[in-house]
């Protein structure tokens, strides 16, 4: 049996939802049954695993939808400027920093990588981006190891960004993720999804969920109709949906 609490996204303010689910999480270690909590929404300012410990959550009971089909676990980021810089083939002549946020410079000033710490008197990597040629070309985001990275183009003199990669431990990829604008599509070796909300339901069906299985669901979206993927994908299993009518702190 394993109990699943479906949410959205996580951050440093969190809403009352995500304070409840800490809370429930306290009281349902208490009977020994497994506990999921998955996020579904797109992380990208700081690796997801900082937010929900600093809200309670353990690491293996997290599921975040991104990166649920990859082989990189949930864990702390590690990933310091010198691993970066193992993987930099150009020389780095120069480097500014301001606050948590350090600039390496290549041999021209158009030239760079600009690395956003986890503060200011830290070494260990949340993000970096790639700038070639005075143009945004790439964003690297991290954990112990690179997660995935965002692939950007010039488009009407902006940084477009038109693809994502997902990436397992040995590098390799896990999948991809094509963007035009509010269209995505998500490629796998053997299938693909034309929308987030299809994207989702492949999600719910490789959960495998049996009758011994509870779902719960703390957040639905009309436009992304994540509701009617758990309803449709949820096979035997049993499963709730809270009103958050008063939060919880």
């Amino acid at each position: 049996m394993t109990i699943y609490n479906i949410n959205f996204g996580i951050g440093w303010a969190s809403s009352g939802v995500e304070y409840a689910q800490a809370y429930r999480a306290k009281l349902l270690r208490n009977f020994k049954h497994p506990l999921k909590f998955v996020f579904i929404d797109l992380i990208q300012n700081e690796n997801i695993q900082t937010y929900t410990e600093n809200m309670g959550f353990q690491d293996d009971e997290v599921i975040w939808l991104y990166q649920y089909f990859s082989d990189i676990p949930i864990a702390p980021t590690t990933y310091t400027v010198d691993d970066l810089l193992g993987t930099v083939k150009n020389q780095v002549l120069r480097t500014e920093q301001a606050g948590a946020v350090r600039r390496l410079f290549m041999p021209s000033d158009q030239n760079f990588i600009t690395c956003y710490l986890k503060d200011a008197d830290s070494d260990i990597v949340n993000r970096a981006e790639f700038v070639v040629n005075g143009n945004l070309i790439r964003k690297d985001f991290y954990s112990y190891t690179r997660i995935y990275s965002e692939f950007y183009a010039p488009f009407e003199q902006r940084a477009k960004v038109y693809m994502r990669q997902f990436y397992n431990q040995d590098g390799s990829i896990a999948y991809q993720e094509f963007i035009d604008g509010d269209h995505h599509m998500y490629s796998f070796k053997d299938a693909k999804f034309y929308s987030k909300e299809a994207f989702v339901a492949y999600f719910i069906e490789q959960l495998a969920l049996t009758s011994d299985d509870v779902v719960i669901l703390d957040r639905a979206s009309h436009e992304l109709h994540i509701g009617q993927a758990v309803l449709q994908h949820k096979g035997d299993s049993k499963l709730g949906v809270v009103v958050h009518a008063e939060h919880y702190s």
